[in-house]
């Protein structure tokens, strides 16, 4: 909306939005698992194959679209971009060299904030 005052555009807050949303925004360590989950991160499946940042891995129903999992050992990011019965498939965030079949896919029950 235009001030008609001075020509300055303005925003008014009738919609409640915050003033800083990324201030505002939660942190991950402050978010709790939205599927009842006891702990932060549990085993939801084993990696089965390996091309690059994409990851497909057989494992549980227990993980959602677009949820943030840890792949291997080393707790790699990534997202949940595909599910078909027992297969995931992730997109990694982070360096995937060495990373093989049979690694480990940990689930959080939380979105992956971009």
């Amino acid at each position: 909306m235009v001030d008609t005052e001075n020509g300055h555009l303005h925003f008014d807050n009738t919609l409640g939005y915050p003033a800083d949303p990324i201030a505002e925004y939660p942190s991950r360590a402050s978010l709790s698992p939205v599927d009842g989950r006891t702990t932060m991160s549990q085993q939801v499946g084993t990696v089965t194959w390996v091309s690059g940042p994409v990851i497909r891995a057989r494992g549980s129903t227990h993980v959602g679209m677009l949820e943030l999992v840890e792949v291997g050992e080393e707790h790699l990011v990534g997202e949940v971009i595909g599910l078909n019965a027992n297969t995931i498939t992730i997109q990694v965030y982070e360096e995937t060299s060495g990373m093989r079949p049979g690694a480990p896919v940990y689930g959080t029950g939380l979105p992956f904030i971009r």
